[in-house]
């Protein structure tokens, strides 16, 4: 049976045990609230605040996000699956021991979002806006998602695996993927200038129809990959093996 939470103040709140399914939260104020070791279920979140709260061994399933604040959010050892984000703010959210499998984010905003051992598995990113954000070091794996008109700058992917990812549209600017290990990754018609590609291992992957200009290519390795109407110019490719220019995409 459905049930609704509305209008209520559960700031902070030391929410523990139990389950919800089904439950509509609607205007919930969770600022600064401790929620852990509890599942939520086909539940619907709508212009609920969950500013500095902490969501930890939380398993999200098959729930609704809309309009939501995670800003100075702490998720740890959370499971958030099969779930979607529609236009949700993520400023300085903090990111550790998480998996996100089969979600999906449409618009909203990551700005200074740091991720560390967290796995983003078959996901969607949708006119996302991220920036001044860290996905870096090894411990971060990007599987099977796709990234269509996203807006990314100044970010850090450095060290992060990728594998089996489809970036189209959208702008990439002034990020570091430097020692990132790309497998079966395409980008299509991206406008991605000035980012470092540095010692960057690409492997099996596309790039077509992509702005690349002012980019630091230094050190990259290259292996059975394409590169199909991209722009380099003025890029630095020193010491760098890079994808095969091709005729057709």
């Amino acid at each position: 049976m459905n049930s609704s939470v509305k209008d209520s103040d559960w700031s902070k709140a030391k929410i523990a045990g139990g389950s919800h399914n089904t439950t509509n939260f609607t205007n919930v104020d969770f600022t600064q609230a401790r929620i852990k070791t509890i599942p939520f279920e086909n539940c619907t979140f709508e212009n609920c605040q969950f500013t500095h709260a902490l969501l930890q061994d939380v398993k999200i399933n098959q729930c609704q996000f809309t309009n939501c604040n995670f800003d100075d959010t702490i998720f740890y050892r959370a499971q958030i699956h099969h779930s979607s984000f529609n236009d949700c703010q993520f400023d300085n959210t903090q990111v550790t021991k998480t998996s996100f499998v089969s979600d999906t984010w449409t618009g909203g905003r990551f700005k200074r979002f740091t991720a560390e051992k967290t796995t983003f598995q078959s996901s969607t990113f949708n006119q996302v806006h991220i920036d001044e954000s860290g996905f870096r070091n090894d411990s971060i794996t990007i599987t099977q998602c796709k990234f269509t008109n996203c807006v990314v700058s100044t970010s850090s992917f450095s060290h992060s695996k990728w594998k089996e990812v489809r970036v189209s549209g959208g702008t990439w600017t002034a990020n570091d993927f430097s020692d990132a290990k790309f497998n079966q990754v395409s980008f299509s018609r991206v406008n991605a200038p000035d980012n470092s590609w540095v010692n960057l291992h690409l492997v099996d992957s596309q790039l077509s129809e992509t702005e690349f200009g002012l980019s630091n290519w230094t050190a990259l390795e290259s292996k059975n990959s394409t590169m199909y109407m991209c722009n380099i110019d003025s890029g630095i490719v020193a010491y760098a093996t890079l994808p095969t220019q091709t005729v057709k995409a």
